[in-house]
């Protein structure tokens, strides 16, 4: 038994022997392929070279197409289809339910006024926001301001800036946090504090909305069409002179809105896109 429990032993220190020369062996081969290949770029940007290739032929197959626009009598059937399409890639429209307004509170300045309020875009999905109103008689144009990528949003200063330059003349406006920015941002610190906010929490909770069958920019775009279904409540707002405009990521929802919102008089979206080449 004492012999045989020998030879057992001197099996595993060969076997281990073995298996460390093994891995010494295969730590000095050199199995690199990829880096010998001729390809101009990093191997992590292989995936991003080869869809914005494959985007680039498509783009340009449609600049080709002489048969791209619809003709004049046909743009109407035209745009309903195109929204139609980006609805369904987007998750579907959610239902339309109870706004259920909030004013939290309202002030007056010298040269304009302002409420700060919430409604649901969605059920127990708040949008928080901050009407800003002229001095002058109703009823106003309103420009509907989606927020970029700050992350105290409605409260940036800049932002709020051109909502009171807008009120000194003559236009309402409305600004408004998109989720996780302002007082939207979900991932907080015990101390209450942001822990990820902006374009993380964005890929977070899209990550999320892909498993769903979803779209996160479906959330964003629906804060902005339900906004204008409040402004549409407001005695004060003109509602056929409601515009939209928003810098960085409020021009990305710029764009989306202009492009889904029949309601949206005129639009304009900033620092966002230039063509679909640059994007």
């Amino acid at each position: 038994m004492k012999n045989r429990c020998k030879w057992i032993n001197l099996f595993y220190i060969l076997l281990l022997i073995f298996t460390m020369d093994n891995f010494s062996i295969a730590d000095s081969l050199d199995s690199n392929i990829l880096q010998k290949a001729n390809i101009s770029s990093k191997h992590q940007d292989m995936m991003k070279e080869y869809l914005n290739k494959s985007a680039m032929v498509y783009l340009k197959s449609l600049e080709e197409n002489p048969n791209r626009f619809p003709e004049k009598e046909n743009i109407e059937l035209y745009k309903n289809e195109k929204r139609e399409l980006y609805w369904s890639l987007l998750g579907g429209k959610p239902d339309v339910t109870p706004l259920n307004p909030v004013v939290v509170r309202k002030g007056t300045k010298s040269t304009y006024r302002y409420e700060v309020l919430y409604f649901e875009s969605q059920p127990n999905f708040y949008v928080s926001a901050v009407l800003f109103l002229p001095l002058s008689e109703p009823p106003y144009p309103c420009l509907m301001v989606p927020c970029g990528h700050s992350q105290e949003a409605k409260g940036y200063s800049e932002y709020q800036k051109l909502c009171i330059l807008l009120s000194k003349n003559g236009i309402a406006s409305l600004i408004y946090d998109p989720p996780g920015q302002g007082e939207r941002i979900t991932f907080l610190k015990a101390d209450g504090s942001p822990d990820v906010w902006g374009t993380a929490e964005h890929t977070i909770l899209g990550l999320g909305c892909i498993l769903l069958g979803e779209n996160y920019a479906r959330y964003e775009i629906w804060d902005g069409i339900r906004a204008i279904d409040y402004l549409e409540t407001r005695v004060e707002i003109q509602k056929d002179k409601i515009a939209c405009s928003g810098n960085s990521g409020g021009g990305t929802q710029t764009a989306y809105l202009m492009a889904l919102e029949p309601r949206i008089y005129a639009a304009a979206p900033s620092c966002y896109l230039t063509s679909w080449e640059r994007l």
